[in-house]
């Protein structure tokens, strides 16, 4: 009887530590987004000199940079009250139970400064590991001085709404989710367009606008097209054979050195380029259009995608800024288009309404171009489908896939602006992150209708099976079709396997007993 007694308490306290679970591995989720975003770890990529060594920062504190400090412990207090609240109601000890939410709160945010090391604009150091680990600690003192009755309140508050939740209620969530998600992903495949350029911004070669960006090179010639080309009209652009059709469109502007190398030349549609000074320093002279480069950029904005083909050679390996090769901006915050160098990358901005004013979210990478002082041609093509770049040789091409599976980050950015490679090395990280935040809703909806009725018999729980499968096809079908692609099938299996682990692994957290019977 007495061994009853100790099996009935301890599943109890194992129902009641559920929600405290949820709570700790939502919280630890969030913290993961949030430091860790893009997730595009770089350690390997510093051996050939793309990016600088990593820093770590060993002041225990930082008072020029209180703010940071104090949203690194903000950030931690849900995961300290979460876990807190599930060793607490698994029976461990107060004084035992502080110790370990304090030492896991600092191991897991040693942890996230040791990946820091390999992001691009993120910088880790001992004062965030202290700020983590005490926000950790005032989660569990939080949950120690008002936890028990808040978790009180929430269970019963889940009791009174559960009868309310009926099969046909979540249904219709479940349907409203799903077309307002299926409209939000369709308008962020169509905001990658061009319809925010502004026609006022002049075109400046060599440097930014206001003189803040110099790029030291030479940039022989380049010319753009109000189209986007395919490899074989690429090709016909580099210096492969050209086994396709001659690029059949004239450019929309032609660009080239003079003979002397001195100056650059344009045809119509750009007014005169001229020289221009920063504070006298001749070797940051650059050259920019006397006026807007306002047929260009309503040429562009009219077609919503274009070509650029250019020659260019970098007299130093490593410039930053990123310095600009060619900009149309003004200054450098403003841009509808950036070609530039980052450390030995060229880097890509482009305008369109997803990825702001600026064009850095993201900011498009192509790694190791110039490593040498030697002249690259280089074709970039952009249309509603992202970017693709080639180096060289139409063999060497760099893609970029920017909507709406990278577009959907826009809107849930923890950093100002990040870089992301070509597809697919550094973009995993994000699709998986994609998939898990568009399908966590539609994994809790089936769920909580598999547990609103009786228990589902077996034609139930297929129909549950045919959700899983078909909401994903549909997705990437409709995805497809509006890109005006094939179907990818690694994408239909990510998607899939996502929504499947989500609905598996949200079925643990119901209790065995809590399911009603026949």
């Amino acid at each position: 009887m007495h061994q009853d007694d100790n099996t009935a308490t301890w599943a109890t306290a194992g129902r009641r530590a559920r929600p405290a679970l949820l709570i700790a591995a939502g919280a630890l989720l969030c913290i993961l987004y949030t430091t860790l975003f893009p997730f595009d770890f770089a350690f390997l990529v510093t051996a050939t000199g793309t990016l600088p060594p990593p820093v770590f920062d060993w002041r225990p504190f930082q008072p020029d940079n209180l703010r940071d400090v104090i949203r690194n412990l903000i950030l931690f207090v849900p995961f300290g009250f979460g876990v807190g609240a599930y060793l607490g109601l698994s029976g461990r000890r107060r004084k035992a139970a502080t110790g370990l939410v304090f030492a896991l709160g600092a191991v897991l945010s040693a942890a996230i400064e040791l990946l820091q090391l390999g992001l691009p604009y993120r910088v880790a150091g001992l004062s965030d590991i202290l700020a983590n680990s005490t926000g950790a600690l005032v989660g569990q003192l939080f949950y120690l001085a008002a936890g028990q009755s808040i978790l009180t309140r929430v269970e019963r508050l889940v009791h009174e709404i559960k009868p309310r939740l009926t099969v046909r209620r979540l249904a219709v969530a479940l349907a409203l989710y799903s077309a307002v998600m299926g409209l939000f992903l369709f308008w962020l495949q169509s905001a990658m367009n061009l319809s925010n350029w502004d026609a006022q911004y002049p075109l400046a070669v060599g440097n930014e606008t206001d003189g803040s960006r110099p790029w030291q090179g030479v940039l022989y010639d380049f010319q753009v097209y109000d189209w986007a080309m395919d490899p074989s009209a690429a090709a016909c652009l580099l210096p492969d054979a050209c086994s396709g059709s001659p690029v059949h469109k004239a450019p929309v502007v032609t660009c080239s050195q003079q003979h002397d190398l001195s100056d650059i030349a344009c045809t119509s549609n750009l007014p005169q380029l001229t020289w221009r000074r920063s504070g006298g320093n001749d070797s940051e002279a650059w050259q920019q259009t006397d006026g807007p480069a306002s047929a260009l950029s309503q040429r562009l904005a009219e077609t919503g995608e274009w070509t650029l083909a250019l020659t260019a050679a970098s007299t130093l390996p490593w410039q930053e800024g990123p310095a600009r090769i060619a900009t149309i901006s003004d200054g450098p915050n403003l841009r509808n288009l950036t070609v530039g160098q980052q450390g030995n990358s060229l880097v890509l901005r482009v305008r369109t309404p997803a990825s702001g004013e600026n064009g850095s979210l993201p900011e498009l990478i192509v790694p190791g171009v110039w490593l040498d002082d030697k002249p690259h041609q280089i074709v970039a093509t952009f249309d509603k489908n992202g970017l693709t770049v080639y180096v060289d040789d139409v063999s060497n091409a760099f893609t970029y896939r920017l909507a709406p599976q990278i577009a959907f980050f826009r809107f849930l950015l923890p950093v100002d602006n990040w870089e992301m490679g070509p597809v697919p090395a550094d973009t995993w990280g994000l699709y998986l992150v994609f998939y898990g935040m568009i399908f966590t809703p539609i994994a809790v909806l089936l769920v909580m209708m598999e547990k609103a009725g009786p228990q589902a018999p077996r034609p139930k729980k297929r129909y549950f099976a045919a959700i899983v499968i078909l909401l994903p096809a549909a997705l990437e079908v409709t995805l497809a079709a509006t890109e005006s692609r094939a179907l990818h099938v690694g994408d239909l299996v990510a998607s899939t396997a996502t929504l499947a682990g989500l609905v598996w692994l949200l079925r643990r957290f119901v209790p065995p007993d809590s399911r009603p019977s026949h």
